[in-house]
């Protein structure tokens, strides 16, 4: 509540006060509490008696200004000060919030202003039907008194005399000289460059746009409660706080780079045909990735980082969100909770911890080192990706109680951007040969090789996604040519990873080894990738890549050995951007069943989150295992919406 000075309409009752020193250290909530001559008032007031019931602590203002949250009266036989309201909750019940001030039950209409005295003792109406009804100082306005300007000599001049924040029909009223239209709030304002101008300003608003005296401009407008913020989906204006669509999302505008949420540029925004300096996005021409750097944290053991914001821009299709070790000790990773720019939980580990499953499906899962996370990786019927603001939290996982250790991880953003939307992709492999008895100088003419090749390209291309340059390199590391462990950031599977160093960015590691003995469970391990999805345009990781056994003793000789070869790869390299099983080993938990040592089953269904895909179909190419000699190559819409999402697939 503001502190102000006005008159309130005369009152019928005879004067008593009993004083107790005056008002200098009084605060807003002293002002209209109830007191008597044996219950004094707090803050150095004085009690009104006479004001029923049951008094009323105020203060003289004849001589003194009034405390913060009192205003000065003098319809009372004196100058009093008497509580200043914006509701009814800031005053007491048996009191009245009218006209801004806390009023005891009325007698007469002249209580009550222009208003009318009910039966019932309270005040009802306008506060006022023109300025001659208000005290010095303040003007009529859509019924209500409002603070005014005033002339040189200090008396209320009839021209422009409304204040920031008063109702108003035309900026002819408005000291500012911008009287907002009905649709962006009917008030008077001041113009604006960023939301600190909006900050000082007299009533609670944010900068935004809107057509005043002809032109479009940026302005304080009264803040919208529950609208969206700064790059939060919107359809119309009313959506936001800004009351700024633009291009599906709430414009915010700026003055600087400062002003925007990470990914945006304080750049020219175009609205109802004029253009102001707002939050947006460099131009998009066709597709590609940008990525967004989300900073450096370090993290200790069992805590995470703050909510980080970042927005996309309205041509992005997906988000893969990354975090990646820089230093410390090796924690494992994990995503803690993510938003959307429409403000839904799409992702939280409380949910997987409660093995309830979330929009977006992930998995914290020998998760040292590097995690990925891929927005949307399932159909628009599960969830419809939204463009905009969005917030991220990661967090590390203790490796015993009482663990002190700290990690530092960086963590950005690949987004995904295709202003005409994709039904195509292209795939650049970096094929690494491990001890399999072909060079890199061989393998391109080497049948078995190319017969892999071949067979991995004619599955991948059902989703829309074409191999494109395939390069070969040697790995001489005898030791890994079979891979005897595979879990953990230690295990020859992750050192086998890292050995991707050093690739350009954009490519996928596929290493052909001979056996991968390790994370077997019983069974023939003829691949692994590196995540679901595994970290793309990331290398140097225990996660940055996909393994596959390729010894003719595994997967057979010749062509054919390759082909099936060639068949696992597809599967595994679909893991890595981003498919789960179609059906998984084990059956699906029952209602309340838990996977544990005594129970094996399946949580969250066993089976994917595709709408398209069957639990049980033994022709799809996620089911768990090799079906025949490899019959199972189907793959769905669904599964090739995902895949085109990746960045990896542009």
């Amino acid at each position: 509540m503001k502190c102000r000075a006005r008159t309130l309409a005369p009152w019928s009752f005879a004067v008593a006060v009993f004083l107790a020193g005056c008002g200098s250290g009084a605060g807003p909530a002293d002002y209209g509490q109830s007191c008597s001559a044996t219950s004094p008032c707090s803050g150095g007031l004085m009690c009104f008696a006479a004001i029923p019931p049951n008094g009323y602590c105020t203060s003289d203002c004849a001589s003194a200004a009034c405390g913060s949250g009192s205003v000065c009266d003098t319809s009372l036989g004196g100058s009093f000060c008497l509580r200043e309201c914006d509701t009814q909750s800031d005053c007491r019940g048996e009191h009245q919030c009218f006209g801004g001030i806390c009023r005891p039950p009325c007698s007469v209409d002249s209580n009550c202003g222009a208003g009318t005295c009910g039966p019932d003792q309270r005040c009802t109406g306008p506060e006022c039907t023109t300025s001659a009804d208000c005290p010095g100082g303040y003007a009529c306005q859509a019924g209500r008194c409002v603070e005014a300007a005033v002339d040189a000599s200090g008396d209320f001049d009839g021209g422009a005399v409304l204040g920031d924040g008063a109702p108003c029909a035309a900026s002819s009223q408005c000291v500012s000289g911008f009287c907002l239209p009905g649709d962006r709030g009917g008030v008077c304002t001041i113009a604006c460059v960023d939301e600190d101008t909006c900050f000082d300003a007299s009533f609670s608003s944010s900068c935004g746009t809107a057509a005043v005296n002809g032109a479009v401009g940026t302005y304080c407008l009264p803040y919208r409660e529950g609208a969206q913020g700064p790059a939060g989906t919107c359809s119309g204006d009313t959506d936001c706080q800004s009351s700024t669509c633009v291009d599906g999302q709430c414009a915010r505008v700026c003055n600087g780079p400062e002003d925007c949420v990470l990914g945006q540029l304080c750049t020219s925004i175009v609205w109802s045909g004029s253009s102001f300096s707002g939050c947006g996005y460099a131009p998009a021409g066709g597709t590609e990735v940008r990525t967004i750097d989300l900073g450096d944290f370090s993290i200790r053991a069992g805590t995470g980082t703050p909510q980080i914001v970042f927005a996309t821009p309205p041509s992005a299709i997906s988000v893969t969100l990354r975090a990646r070790q820089t230093g410390g000790d090796t924690l494992p990773l994990s995503f803690y909770e993510v938003e959307d720019a429409a403000s839904d939980m799409i992702f939280s580990l409380s949910d997987i911890s409660s093995y309830v499953d979330p929009t977006i499906r992930w998995l914290p899962l020998d998760s040292e080192g590097a995690i990925a996370m891929l927005i949307p990786n399932t159909t628009i019927d599960r969830y419809a990706f939204h463009p905009g603001r969005m917030r991220v939290s990661t967090l590390a996982y203790s490796r015993m109680s009482g663990d002190t250790g700290s990690v530092d991880v960086h963590v950005d953003a690949l987004v995904t951007l295709a202003p005409s939307g994709t039904t195509s992709g292209t795939l650049a492999v970096r094929l690494h040969l491990v001890g399999v008895g072909v060079t890199a100088a061989a393998a391109p003419t080497n049948t078995r090789v190319q017969a892999f090749v071949t067979r991995f390209s004619d599955i991948i291309g059902q989703t829309g996604i074409s191999i494109g340059a395939v390069t070969y390199v040697d790995i001489a590391a005898p030791a890994l040519s079979i891979i005897d462990t595979a879990d953990g950031p230690d295990s020859e599977l992750a050192q086998l990873f890292r050995m991707s160093t050093g690739t350009e960015e954009n490519v996928l590691n596929l290493f052909l080894v001979q056996q991968v003995l390790g994370g077997g469970d019983g069974f023939n391990t003829l691949g692994i990738a590196g995540g679901i999805p595994g970290p793309p345009r990331m290398h140097g990781t225990g996660h940055s890549g996909v393994v596959i056994a390729f010894d003719p003793s595994v997967v057979g000789s010749g062509s054919g050995g390759g082909r099936l070869a060639g068949h696992v790869a597809a599967h595994e390299v679909s893991h890595f951007l981003g498919l789960f099983h179609v059906t998984e080993r084990v059956r699906p938990c029952g209602p309340g069943e838990i996977p544990s040592a005594t129970v094996t089953c399946a949580p969250f269904g066993g089976g994917d989150v595709l709408s398209d895909t069957t639990r049980g179909d033994t022709s799809n190419l996620m089911n768990w295992s090799i079906v025949g000699s490899g019959s199972n190559t189907a793959m769905s819409n669904g599964q090739g919406f995902v895949e085109l999402r990746n960045p990896l697939s542009h």
